[in-house]
């Protein structure tokens, strides 16, 4: 019969201290900070020209972390707001991408061109024909 109180004292105190830990888990005010400005550098970034639908993603989970935090849910607010700063910066990453591969092909359309005027400037006259 002692066992059992004993087994039933040890679960419920388990079960209170597991309650306790979640509710007393901090603010993430650190990953609010990050996911905020990581956010704000995808969007100085034109990321919402390459990649509008993630830096929307990130936003919405932005929103939704801010309402659990209003609910005191820090936990489930911490992992929103992970997500949301990868999110941006992976907006910011393929956005720098689609960037340079947009620069890269309008030099290779601009050495194209340089290299086609000079084709035709050195192409060689007939007798009789002035040169350009």
């Amino acid at each position: 019969m002692q066992i059992k109180t004993y087994i039933s004292m040890a679960v419920l105190t388990t079960l209170f201290l597991s309650f306790l830990g979640c509710a007393m888990q901090p603010a993430p005010t650190e990953e609010l900070v990050l996911a905020e400005s990581q956010i704000e550098q995808a969007k100085k970034e034109y990321s919402y020209q390459y990649e509008p639908l993630l830096i929307k993603k990130a936003e919405d989970k932005l929103a939704s972390a801010k309402s659990l935090l209003e609910n005191d849910k820090n936990g489930e607010a911490k992992y929103l707001l992970d997500e949301a700063k990868k999110d941006a910066e992976a907006a910011t990453a393929l956005s720098a991408a689609k960037k340079s591969k947009k620069l890269y092909e309008q030099s290779q359309n601009s050495q194209n061109m340089f290299k086609q005027q000079l084709d035709n400037q050195s192409e060689p006259t007939q007798p009789g024909e002035l040169s350009p």
